[in-house]
């Protein structure tokens, strides 16, 4: 039992790795955040849930950058 408890929690960390690095995939990102607004924009919560517009001549591989929002 205890070799198969260390095996998943093995796996459970692999995951969890795997997502987080693909978080850091900024052009991913930026494309998450049109399709999001893409999706989402004209339906009844539109204008109240988004994600900001992504200033694209400000954006690379490395860097996200986006709209303010108050």
């Amino acid at each position: 039992m205890r070799l198969r408890a260390r095996a998943f929690f093995v796996g459970v960390a692999d995951a969890w790795g795997a997502g987080f690095v693909a978080e850091l995939d900024y052009e991913r990102e930026a494309e998450n955040a049109a399709r999001f607004n893409a999706d989402f924009g004209d339906g009844p919560l539109g204008g109240s849930v988004f994600a900001p517009e992504v200033v694209a001549e400000a954006s690379c591989a490395r860097v996200l950058t986006s709209e303010w929002v108050e």
